[in-house]
């Protein structure tokens, strides 16, 4: 097995781990909770098809955030874990096998992913909890859009933002002397 750890605060920790065995060309992803003394306070399991591997994962405050991408098909799966009311939302989408999720943020009701499709950047906004989604393309004017490439989202969850910073390949004409 497959495990990675996320701390949940004063809550205690996530351990996720996946099975190594394929049944029915599906894996088991499973999440288990613990407090802070290492106590076992549940498990939760999530099958998929064999091809989603996990794209990114998120946690803010007591709530971990899985994205799941089958390179295949370009479909998507979102399970979020919360792990105060035990809870679990499920959202599945298609972008399309040319749209790659490239690094994903939650703020509040909603996920801001980095995606790149064709060369060309956008910042995909969706709701974690529903299927409202937009794209939002990068744009600098006197830019053409393949020449920008998103070189970070960063949270600021204070203040309840989200900054994108762009990187722009420009050509610098020489000085003439």
């Amino acid at each position: 097995k497959s495990e990675s750890i996320f701390p949940l605060g004063e809550i205690g920790l996530l351990m996720r781990s996946v099975s190594e065995k394929i049944e029915n060309l599906e894996k088991e992803w499973r999440y288990e909770f613990f407090d802070s003394d290492l106590q076992s306070l549940g498990t939760q399991s999530l099958k998929l098809h064999k091809k989603f591997n996990i794209r990114d994962s998120y946690t803010l405050d007591h709530i971990n955030h899985s994205l799941f991408f089958n390179r295949r098909t370009g479909a998507y799966t979102l399970l979020s874990l919360d792990a105060k009311n035990n809870q679990r939302d499920l959202v599945k989408w298609e972008l399309g096998r040319k749209h790659v999720v490239k690094d994903m943020k939650i703020l509040g009701e909603y996920a801001f992913m980095h995606v790149q499709a064709r060369r060309k950047a956008y910042v995909y906004v969706r709701e974690w909890r529903g299927k409202q989604a937009r794209f939002v393309p990068i744009q600098i004017k006197g830019i053409p859009q393949k020449r920008l490439k998103i070189a970070q989202l960063k949270l600021i969850e204070e203040r309840k933002e989200v900054f994108v910073y762009i990187q722009a390949r420009i050509k610098i004409k020489p000085a003439e002397t």
